[in-house]
């Protein structure tokens, strides 16, 4: 019960303003919203390619598919626009936060679920991602859902065997005596008297009890080094949670291009492990690598594709993988840098204020001052790190030691490129926060809960006014707050043409007017295609003689241009509308 009114809680402060906040559209989002109406409307991209598995976006750099092909629905049901465009990335960091307080659960107990749910429900970046459509911002949500699944099979998940039988009314060969969950499934911490008792009545681990010491071991203990009767008869056939996880793994690899190192090393991570110390057979690793197969390989066609450098892409009748022969992605990982060390010793700099110090910000994805997750989060992720440790809870560190891996791998690294460290490092977090509160005597503890309450209100609070306030200031001229009315005025003036400023995101910038321009028209996808754009980009640095039938969106710098006496000027925010007077 407590969990879930977190979760609404979470929910519901991510509401005010939607949609107006951030202000404006940023060019990215603007590139996949298109994107989005485009496959929506005739099932291809604005560059005309087929059901893609990857986008071609701006043609030196791609975007993800997958958050496009989520998109589609909301905006063919609900219009094009930015609320439209944003609600499934706040639904889907929703679904990611609430698996991710199942994984907790599942993983650590009670305690640190809850203590997970709450910090990550407040934290800057989830609640910031939560709010704009950029396609990075779904990849560690899907990974989360992933990471709960593939957790669920390791350490007491329904099983095919198990499956046939319910379907036949028949018990299932594996009770599990701890459960607490609604569906029976999960493992929950107990009390030592709770725990001999059940265990007095229960076949399998009765056979298998050695002392009383061995008994009153805690939930976590015993899920993350299970009794071998218990593996044996579990094995006994092919995990049904292994399996499901494989296809949000597989996903997660669609939602950004960080994934496909990533995903990959973390999974390889987690079957060394998980077969080292025998809490999964080999056949099981196997079949996983089967589903996670039949779902990924177009990524992997996609990569062969475009490290051999082949001029065309592969079309199927279903989908289509595409070449990039102008992409300069690959400079973005560490194995293509022509000067490794150097680019090593960046990377690590940069993940280390990103993450660790978190004096690194962008106020799109954090605020000066409080970080990505607040800036005690990783020093109590480090308290927890110990615990993670010594209970062995091997899924959690390979999630983080991964998300490591990558933060040194990828150039550049900020809060989007190592996005998926974050709920790790959470995790951690109220690890030693349930740590803390748990070793407490039971007199200080109703006091020492209260004052870690009170502490986390007043950042949440203070975050929450700076990011309604100041940093909305600022976000409004980094999302070009205004284009979007300016060009509906100009379409609305009745002018057969419009005509778009270079001076965007900034001088000279006509690709990222382009993107606007196509965004604010909703052009018709197949006209578009067909005929190109409606409107023309230039650039203003004299003044402007009037042409008839035209209007000008302009930014607000470049009103000396179009004289009064010779145009009505119309400002929104950062831009204008000129318009000639009649003569």
């Amino acid at each position: 019960m407590i969990a879930f009114l977190v979760f609404l809680l979470a929910f519901a402060i991510r509401l005010p303003g939607f949609g107006a906040i951030p202000p404006g559209f940023n060019q990215d989002e603007a590139l996949l919203a298109y994107d989005a109406y485009s496959l929506s409307m005739i099932g291809k991209d604005h560059w005309g390619i087929f059901l893609p598995v990857h986008l071609t976006g701006w043609g030196y750099g791609q975007m993800s598919a997958l958050p496009a092909y989520i998109m589609a629905p909301f905006i063919r049901v609900l219009g094009l626009s930015a609320f439209s465009s944003r609600i499934p990335f706040l639904l889907v960091g929703m679904a990611g936060l609430w698996f991710f307080y199942l994984f907790a659960k599942d993983l650590a107990g009670d305690v640190a679920g809850i203590a997970a749910l709450l910090l990550c429900a407040v934290t800057p970046w989830h609640y910031m991602a939560s709010r704009w459509a950029l396609d990075c911002v779904m990849f560690p949500h899907f990974l989360a859902i992933a990471m709960y699944l593939l957790n669920r099979g390791i350490r007491n998940g329904l099983h095919f065997q198990d499956f046939k039988n319910l379907s036949k009314s028949a018990r299932p060969e594996i009770i599990n005596s701890q459960s607490a969950s609604s569906d029976g499934l999960r493992s929950q911490s107990e009390s030592s008297e709770s725990l001999n008792s059940k265990i007095a009545s229960s076949e399998i681990i009765n056979s298998k009890s050695k002392s009383s010491d061995n008994l009153s071991k805690s939930a976590s203990s015993d899920i993350t080094t299970p009794k071998s009767s218990t593996f044996n008869s579990l094995s006994s056939s092919q995990n049904l949670f292994l399996c499901l996880s494989m296809p949000f793994f597989a996903f997660s690899m669609y939602c950004y291009a960080t994934a496909f190192v990533s995903v990959p090393l973390l999974l390889g991570m987690l079957v060394l492990i998980l077969l080292a110390t025998k809490q999964i057979k080999i056949q099981s690793a196997l079949l996983c690598l089967l589903v996670f197969s039949l779902f990924a390989w177009p990524l992997a066609g996609l990569a062969i594709v475009n490290l051999a450098k082949l001029d065309e892409g592969i079309r199927l009748p279903f989908l289509t993988i595409p070449a990039f022969p102008d992409t300069t992605r690959a400079s973005s990982f560490l194995f293509f840098s022509e000067n490794v060390p150097q680019d090593l010793k960046k990377n690590f700099a940069a993940l280390t204020s990103t993450v660790f110090t978190q004096t690194a910000t962008e106020p799109w994805n954090s605020i000066k001052g409080f970080g990505a997750t607040y800036v005690f989060t990783p020093i109590l992720a480090a308290i927890g790190l110990v615990q993670a440790i010594r209970k062995k809870m091997w899924p959690l560190l390979a999630w983080m030691a991964s998300s490591l891996i990558l933060g040194l791998v990828v150039n550049g690294v900020n809060t989007n490129r190592i996005n998926i460290i974050f709920y790790p490092l959470i995790l951690l977090a109220a690890l030693a926060v349930s740590w803390g509160l748990e070793t407490l005597p039971a007199k200080v503890l109703p006091f020492a809960a209260s004052i870690l309450a009170v502490g986390l209100g007043v950042f949440v609070y203070l975050f929450l006014f700076n990011y309604y306030n100041d940093n909305k200031d600022v976000l409004s001229k980094n999302f070009m707050e205004g284009f979007d009315e300016a060009y509906d005025h100009a379409s609305s003036s009745g002018a057969d043409q419009i005509y778009v400023t270079y001076y965007t995101q900034s001088k000279g910038s006509f690709w990222v007017s382009d993107t606007l321009a196509l965004y604010s028209s909703a052009i018709d996808p197949q006209k578009y295609l067909d005929e190109g754009p409606s409107w023309k980009t230039m650039e203003f640095k004299e003044k402007v003689t009037p042409q008839p039938d035209a209007a000008y969106v302009l930014n607000v710098r470049e009103i000396n241009c179009f004289p009064e006496e010779l145009f009505e000027i119309s400002q929104f925010k950062w831009f204008a509308v000129a318009v000639p007077r009649e003569s």
